[in-house]
């Protein structure tokens, strides 16, 4: 048994790091496994036909904080991204993010 404790930005659990991506829901996380280079994005983003689309604005409150966010997870490195919605990305994942970002 462990004792639970809250994670931000730039915490890591278990070597994972944790990063915030609001805009879906107040307090949404992202975590990225940097060794492996996979990216697990929860509903910050979604997959659609094997790439990346961006957030869902009728399940998003704040498409600005969302897309904020969109752009900060392609600041970071990675080539797989698992989503909460959608087929995974399984190489490619930082480029198909950028993508987004305009």
């Amino acid at each position: 048994p462990r004792e639970l404790v809250a994670v931000g930005d730039g915490d890591q659990v278990f070597g994972l790091d944790i990063i915030e991506t609001p805009g879906h829901t107040p307090g949404h996380i992202s975590v990225l496994d940097s060794v492996g280079g996979i990216f697990v994005a929860g509903d910050a983003i979604n997959g659609a036909n094997g790439g990346v689309i961006g957030p869902n604005e009728r399940f998003t409150p704040d498409m600005d904080l969302a897309n904020q966010s969109v752009a900060k997870i392609a600041s970071f490195e990675f080539e797989t991204i698992l989503f909460g919605h959608g087929e995974p990305v399984l190489s490619g994942g930082t480029a198909g993010v950028a993508s987004l970002v305009g």
